[in-house]
Parts: C-alpha cells; structure tokens; sequence
C-alpha cells in the first residue's frame, strides 16, 4: 500500500472516530463520577484551590486537563467531556511506530478498533480517570517497545513520560507501571545487537529519564508546589485504594468478570486478537508475544481482586486491537481469495462499529447494556432538562432532599440557588418556600403544602427513586 492512501485511510478513521465521539459526546447523561470530577476540576480553576487527596479522589492529571476545558469552553457538558473524547480519539495514532510489525492492513485495523471498539467508544465519552489511564499504558509499551526496536531515544523519552503521567491518573500504575518495565527488559534485554544495559549505562541517558519522571511525577502532585505534601500522599494512594480493592466495597464482582464484560461489548476484537497471539506464538514474533504477555498480566491481575468495575476492560482492550490487526495482516498475506477475506473482514467492522453506535446512542443509560455501570437514568436527564429551561435561575430557589448520594444533581444545577437536607433529620418539609423540591421517594410522606406543586417520579440511576415536585403557575 503506498504511502499516500494509507495516510489517507488513517486520517479518515480517526478524524470519523473523533467526530462521532463529538456528535454523541452529550447524549449519555452525567455518571455519579463525571459530576464529582466536574466539581473538582472546577476548584483548580478557583484560585487553585483543589489539592491532591488519596483518599477521596484518584490522580491529579485529569482534573487539570478538565480545568483546561473548562478554562476555554466554560462549564458545560461538553467541556467536562471534550478531553476524554481528545485522549480516546488520538489512541490509534499511537499504533504509528508498530506499522512496520502490524503492517499496513494491519495498522489501519487496529486503528479501527480503537476508535470504535464499543467499549473504549463508550468511555472515551465519560469524564472519569480510564481513558487517560488506558492511553498512558499504551503510549507507555508503544514507545518503550520502539525504542528497543530502533534504539531512538526519543521513544525512550517519551516512554518514561508515558509512565510518570500514567502515575498522576490513578494509582494503578504502581502495579501496571513495573509490570511494563519487566516486559521491557525480558522480552527484549537478550535480543538486541546492543545489550539494553549497555544503552542504560549511559549516565546521560538515566539522568534524563530520571529527570522526565520526577518533574512530571512533581509538578503534578504538588499541584505546581502548591501542595507539597500530595507527593508523600501519593505514595500513601496504592495502600488506601488496596483496602477497597480486596474489601466489601459494594463492586464486589466473580472472577470472570471482565472477560462476561469483553464478551458483551467486544467479542469480535477478543476473538481475532487471540488468534492474533496464536500466530504471533508460532512465528514467534517478540513485539506481539510481548503485547500478549502484558495483556494476559492486565487481564489477571484485574480479575483477581474482588473489585471490579466494567470500564476496567478498556485497559486492556488497546492491547487486543493490536493483536487482531497482526492476525489479519498476517491472514492478508497469505489468503488467495480476497474478496471473500475483505467482505468477511467489512462484516466484522460493521458489526463492530454498529456495536458501538447502540451502545452509546441508543442504548446509554439502559440496565441492557453491561457497560452503563449504576448509570444516572435518562429520566434524570429531561428533570434537570425541564428545570434549565427556567428563566431567571438566579431567582429559582431549588431544594434536594436526600439521604443517599445525589451526585450529578449538584454539577449539573450549579447556576441554581439550592439547598440541601438530610431526609433523615427532617420531620416534614414545607415544599412551599421553594419553586422545585427533589427528594428522595421514601422520604416523600414528609412533604407537606404540596397542593400547589406538581409531582413526578424519577429514577436518579437504578434503585434511587425520587420525586420532582415543580409550582405550579
């Protein structure tokens, strides 16, 4: 394939993948999550007084690229999301350096499949920490791996960037960040002409990346020597989120979890991505043997806790497109009939991209669909749609009355005067005072003066009942 059509391939996969991720980017309401995120990243912006705490959120990364959205596109929607649709959208174009071991056909594949495997589709659109996490573990072997390949060390460089900011997205990269640098040094320290320790003997070459690692680690957790502290915190991050991970946390799942969840949403990518480790098996081929490896590392390693959350799989699903674009380069070569090998392989995209398209359109908050993980309903949505069509909302007094977590409700009315109660202290609640009353639906019986109010029932997200009352005019 020469190279001005692949080029052109490519750029149409992904410029299509990024501009989907646009036209759908609001159509999903808010998750729990996306609502305290939005809350965080909105206090860097005011004076910066967000600070690093390991014990309420993960890394800090995140929060400050949403504070950049939200610093050009004020608080919207579509401001909290835009960087998780950039990070999710730009994942294929680091395939590039791997397009001599992919191949051409299968380098546009795999870049088809990241941009719209259903499952990184679906969460490059959600404002929590997991795209970043899943794009920093591939940025992390993509350029580690080319650099063992051709020995720039501008891949090393980057490599080690890849890991220090996969450090500031959450604190997971304790145990996936050393993991890769094992899979770097056994699969390829005995396989180049220069030994790896003779390139790293190189005190320049050590000092440089030890320089890269911390200022980013730095900078970040010391919210720019702001806080100081949050770089001892960050050490303190893996010993309080592995307390959740092996406790009764209420995410509790069996330990075939993730692969019920892959099975759901990415099936065709898992199937083809192990018959792509087959054959890299029998050609014996180290860059794709060493994807496989540290996919199989990924994939256990999350099973075995007992936490587990569904957007979990796309850590490792990065990993699976690759090994299925080697499996149909590989099949490309060596089959006589094409045109039963390339409308098999259209039916495959198809279904994959029409995949994504249900779940994330169609299907968003539904309890069908695996990935919509104690999801805010659309019913949620219309409310807080109905409620933002009011003029004068400096003036709209609103009252939430709950016992549970209501979040997003607090993000999404934050241009509202509201007030919160606990409906567990409340004897009864004189709805009068205000122009829109929320409550939880077993807490209702305390309203009273409601005659003037209008009463709907809505899910906030599954087995959270509430009740809208709205004056009447």
């Amino acid at each position: 394939m020469n190279r001005r059509l692949f080029a052109l391939l490519f750029v149409l996969i992904v410029a299509s993948g990024f501009a989907l991720r646009l036209f759908l980017i609001e159509a999903r309401p808010l998750h729990h999550d996306e609502g305290v995120n939005g809350y965080f990243a909105a206090q860097v912006l005011n004076g910066n007084s967000w600070r690093y705490n390991p014990e309420n959120y993960h890394g800090p990364l995140p929060f400050y690229l949403i504070a950049v959205a939200f610093a050009i596109f004020g608080e919207t929607v579509f401001s909290l999301r835009i960087m998780h649709v950039l990070f999710g959208s730009l994942m294929p174009v680091l395939l590039l350096p791997f397009r001599k071991s992919l191949g051409d056909k299968g380098t546009l594949f795999a870049a088809f499949l990241l941009s719209f495997s259903p499952s990184l589709f679906y969460y490059s659109m959600d404002a929590i920490h997991e795209i970043f996490f899943a794009f920093f573990i591939l940025a992390s072997i993509v350029f580690l791996f080319s650099f063992l390949e051709n020995g720039d060390k501008v891949f090393l460089y980057a490599g080690i960037a890849s890991l220090s900011f996969l450090f500031t997205v959450k604190e997971g990269a304790f145990l996936v960040a050393p993991a890769i640098l094992l899979l770097f040094l056994l699969f390829f320290n005995s396989k180049k002409k220069n030994k790896l320790s003779d390139i790293l003997s190189n005190a320049k070459t050590i000092i440089i990346c030890i320089v890269i690692f911390i200022t980013i680690f730095t900078l970040l957790f010391s919210s720019f020597f702001a806080n100081i502290q949050g770089i001892a915190d960050a050490f303190k991050a893996p010993l309080l989120w592995s307390e959740k991970m092996t406790g009764h946390s209420g995410h509790e799942k069996h330990g075939l979890y993730y692969l019920e969840i892959v099975a759901f949403s990415d099936l065709p990518i898992l199937l083809l991505g192990l018959l792509g480790a087959f054959i890299a098996l029998r050609r014996k081929n180290g860059i794709m043997l060493a994807t496989f490896a540290f996919f199989l590392i990924l994939f256990i390693g999350a099973s075995l806790p007992k936490y587990k959350v569904p957007w979990g799989v796309i850590n490792f699903i990065p990993l699976l497109a690759m090994l299925a674009g080697y499996f149909i380069e590989s099949i490309a070569r060596k089959v006589k009939n094409l045109g039963l090998f390339y409308s098999l392989l259209a039916i495959v995209m198809v279904f994959v991209f029409w995949q994504a398209i249900f779940l994330s359109a169609f299907k968003s908050a539904s309890q069908e669909n695996k990935l919509a993980y104690v999801q805010t309903t659309n019913e949620a949505k219309q409310i807080v749609e109905r409620i933002e069509t009011l003029q004068n909302e400096k003036h709209v007094k609103i009252a939430i009355i709950n016992k549970q977590s209501v979040w997003p409700l607090p993000w999404w009315l934050k241009r509202f005067n509201v007030s919160y109660y606990n409906a567990e202290t409340i004897s009864e609640f004189d709805v009068s005072a205000y122009d829109i009353v929320l409550i939880e639906a077993a807490y209702s019986h305390k309203v009273k003066n409601a005659n003037n109010f209008e009463k709907e029932r809505f899910a906030l997200r599954p087995g959270l009942a509430m009740d809208a009352f709205f004056r009447m005019e």
